[in-house]
C-alpha cells in the first residue's frame, strides 16, 4: 500500500494543466490545502481555493516529510464540495527538489523503449530509479504507462508514472518517468550501472 506520510495537515496541490499548444504546462503551480482526514492511502484535503479538479484525474501533492519536501501522485475520487476532495495516492512519495539518483546518458546505447502503446521511443537517460524518453503521444503528469524496454537484446516491462514533462522544439515530448512496478525495477539498476560502464570505457578508449 502506497503510504502518505505528512510531517504536519499543511499540504500542496499541482492540477496538470495544459500549455497553449495543448501540451501540458511546465509550469509547477501549487495550491495550499489542509489534510481533514484519511487513513494513510487516501486522504480528504480542505482546498483554500476552488481547483478544476474532476473525478479520476491525476494531481500531485507536496508536503514535508522528515524537514524533506515531498512529491507524491494521487487520483481524485471524489469531490465532496468546491473546496473538499478525496483523493488516493497512486505511486511512493519521492523528494520534490532533486533527482533520486544519477542519470547515465543513453543516446550512443543500444537501448530500445516502448510507451504506451508508442514504439521506438528514444531512450535519453537512465538511473535506477527511473528514465527519460522522447514520444510524440501526450501525457499528463501524473499518468501511469506501461513501458518496455530493451537493452542488449534483453527486454524488461513495467509501469511508470510520469513524473515531468517538457516541450523541445522538434515535435516530440520529452517525459521523466519513473519504475513503480515490473521486472523493469530490478532491471533498471542493472541497466544503469552497464551503461556507466560502457561510457567509462568509452572514455578510457577501451
Amino acid at each position: 500500500m502506497v503510504r502518505f506520510k505528512p510531517d504536519s495537515d499543511e499540504i500542496f496541490v499541482q492540477v496538470p494543466q495544459p500549455d497553449g499548444g495543448g501540451q501540458p504546462s511546465r509550469d509547477r503551480i501549487l495550491h495550499r490545502a489542509r489534510v481533514a482526514g484519511g487513513d494513510g492511502h487516501e486522504l480528504i484535503l480542505e482546498l483554500e481555493q476552488p481547483l478544476p479538479l474532476e473525478v479520476q484525474q491525476n494531481v500531485f501533492v507536496y508536503y514535508e516529510q522528515q524537514r524533506k519536501f515531498m512529491q507524491q501522485p494521487a487520483c481524485v475520487l471524489e469531490l465532496q464540495s468546491e473546496t473538499s476532495v478525496r483523493l488516493e495516492t497512486t505511486a511512493d512519495a519521492i523528494l520534490a527538489e532533486s533527482r533520486q539518483s544519477y542519470r547515465c546518458g543513453t543516446l550512443v546505447e543500444d537501448i530500445q523503449a516502448r510507451l504506451g502503446s508508442e514504439q521506438g521511443c528514444e531512450v535519453l537517460d537512465v538511473s535506477q530509479t527511473g528514465l527519460a524518453v522522447l514520444a510524440r503521444t501526450t501525457y499528463a503528469p501524473g499518468s501511469k504507462l506501461d513501458v518496455s524496454l530493451t537493452f542488449e537484446g534483453e527486454p524488461s516491462n513495467g509501469l511508470v508514472v510520469v513524473q515531468s514533462v517538457q516541450v523541445p522544439p522538434g515535435g516530440r515530448t520529452r517525459y521523466g518517468l519513473r519504475v513503480i512496478e515490473g521486472d523493469l525495477v530490478q532491471a533498471l539498476p542493472r541497466i544503469a550501472m552497464a551503461v556507466q560502464r560502457n561510457q567509462l570505457r568509452r572514455r578510457a578508449g577501451n
